[in-house]
């Protein structure tokens, strides 16, 4: 089977190799142009052209896929997998091979469709998620159902281990299944519309805790936020990104966002509904610190207030 994949970050890795694998033919692979990254700005191949570059695989890198259809036709693929792209598939592509273009997204559709769907989930409180193999079209992850997998997510999940725990999920579900979509047996779904959530990119302003939220809220969104872009706020002058917190019933008589407690390895917090306790926090270009490390280099008292406003 000659299959052309489209995919771009780490999430997507999982099912290049898996495919490779199993034995099928890739007859190239499309990701998103390298950019600069790191402290030196330098320009970086992608995990997928650095997986499909080991494997000596064709690569193509345009900034969009207007122009390919020539292309595309010559490599006569029979099926396009795609996963963790980035880039909108025209139709002239979508509809082009055999069995269509199939797409690995990291939710239950149709609740959380669009970018972040891992960060939303956690941020919401969902007790559940998983990946769903969907036939694309031309809406955002409007597509019919082929297959899904369900999984629990863990009380003290974040987004950078359900990421990885979901990239593998999609591969397996992706290699289990493929024969089924490619020989047209598979059961399709239609999402039923009153059910779509959407999954919108984090904004920065989002990053910024707000101390009137009940506690078990902001644990949500930094989990929810960790490894990336990471929750943070704001004392004194000093900007503090937070890694990990914990909630605790413990209310005290003080505003929200007031330093009630503050001893060996405990930073507590008050917020609109019970107190925050902060575990690992970072200073901006520093490393993630236990409270231990952090309050040996970082002096803090209590009855301070982290600030309330929103940063843009």
């Amino acid at each position: 089977m000659r299959i052309v994949f489209a995919g771009t970050s780490e999430f997507a890795v999982p099912s290049l190799v898996g495919l490779l694998g199993a034995g099928y033919d890739i007859v190239a692979v499309y990701t998103k142009p390298d950019r600069p990254s790191g402290r030196g700005q330098k320009i970086t191949p992608n995990p997928i052209k650095k997986c499909a570059s080991e494997h000596r695989l064709p690569v193509f890198q345009p900034q969009n896929l207007r122009n390919e259809e020539s292309l595309l036709k010559r490599l006569d693929p029979e099926l396009i997998v795609v996963t963790s792209y980035g880039v909108i598939l025209p139709n002239e592509v979508l509809y082009l091979p055999a069995s269509g273009c199939v797409n690995i997204h990291a939710s239950l559709l149709p609740r959380w469709r669009g970018a972040a769907p891992i960060h939303r989930a956690i941020e919401a409180g969902d007790s559940h998620t998983g990946v769903t193999l969907m036939q694309m079209n031309d809406g955002l992850d409007t597509g019919d159902i082929l297959f899904q997998t369900s999984v629990p997510i863990n009380n003290n999940e974040t987004t950078g281990t359900l990421y990885l725990r979901l990239s593998k999920i999609g591969a397996e579900l992706l290699i289990t299944r493929l024969p089924e979509i490619t020989s047209r047996s598979a059961k399709i779904t239609k999402q039923k519309e009153p059910n779509a959530t959407y999954a919108a990119k984090i904004s920065h302003s989002e990053r910024w805790l707000n101390w009137k939220s009940p506690a078990i809220e902001l644990v949500r969104k930094i989990r929810a936020f960790n490894p990336r872009p990471l929750a943070k706020a704001i004392l004194g002058d000093q900007v503090i990104l937070v890694h990990e917190a914990s909630y605790s019933p413990s209310d005290e008589d003080a505003l929200a966002g007031t330093i009630t407690k503050i001893g060996k390895g405990l930073i507590r917090v008050q917020t609109g509904y019970g107190c925050l306790d902060l575990n690992y926090v970072q200073l901006p270009g520093g490393r993630s610190l236990s409270t231990i490390e952090f309050l040996n280099g970082f002096r803090m008292t209590p009855g301070e207030r982290f600030q309330m406003q929103n940063h843009a």
